[in-house]
């Protein structure tokens, strides 16, 4: 639990890091906030394989990501957009982490809502990846290679480790509220889609890759974000009154 805190904050300081340089160009576009949140986690061959084995369950997964767009019309915006999650299922003996990262193209269609909210509706599109470890234990419910069953992935006695690419699509709706001139808050909302062409890797050996759970993941997930710019929130409309 201290190493995940751990990891969090550090991807929570680089985040904040990353919005302090771009908020100046970002926070000109409909969603482009660094955010918080949660995704749904649930997958029935995954939990199984966890049950048969003595794991608790992984009820969902911590989310960290944002969407960093570039304005191409009053309407579109596009650029890119990245995410994290992760999550655990841990007792007093044994413990598992799942953890995914994806990066991608996002675009974004957006219209306001009044002076002050803005409704987005776009998403991101690319490439990612899973990870899968074990601590003091085994996880079952895997094919080796040649398809015959074997608790080859996550077998070792102290610590074991397997990974896999996905293809990844997140379409998201997003509402911006601004807060003040300099800080914007959002909320927004959607799913994580996950496909993986291969199945689980051990460190580089593509060829001896094995099947098991997760081949697809579908997460819906909610995140608060919040912007800071250090540009005018808004312009000065002057109007010229032609005289007779």
């Amino acid at each position: 639990m201290a190493a995940i805190r751990k990891r969090l904050a550090v991807a929570m300081a680089l985040a904040v890091m990353a919005v302090a340089l771009v908020a100046p160009v970002a926070s000109a576009a409909p969603g482009s906030i660094n955010s918080l949140g949660w995704a749904f986690f649930k997958d029935e061959e995954f939990e199984e394989a966890l049950a048969d084995n003595d794991y608790e369950p992984m009820k969902g997964m911590f989310l960290m990501g944002g969407t960093f767009l570039m304005p191409v019309s009053d309407e579109w915006s596009v650029g890119f957009g990245y995410a994290g999650t992760c999550g655990w299922s841990k007792s007093e003996e044994r413990s598992a982490y799942l953890e995914t990262g994806y990066f991608g193209v996002a675009a974004e269609y957006g219209f306001r809502l009044g002076d002050k909210t803005t409704i987005g509706l776009g998403g991101v599109a690319g490439l990612g990846v899973a990870n899968l470890r074990t601590k003091q234990g085994i996880l079952g419910g895997f094919e080796d290679s040649d398809g015959g069953e074997g608790d080859n992935l996550l077998d070792a006695a102290n610590a074991a480790q397997a990974w896999r690419p996905y293809l990844v699509a997140q379409p998201t709706a997003t509402i911006t509220f601004s807060a003040s001139p300099l800080v914007d808050v959002s909320i927004s909302g959607g799913y994580i889609l996950m496909w993986s062409p291969i199945g689980w890797v051990d460190g580089w050996a593509f060829k001896e890759h094995f099947e098991g759970p997760l081949k697809t993941m579908a997460m819906p997930f909610v995140q608060l974000g919040v912007a800071f710019s250090f540009a005018s929130a808004g312009g000065t409309e002057v109007w010229i009154e032609e005289q007779p």
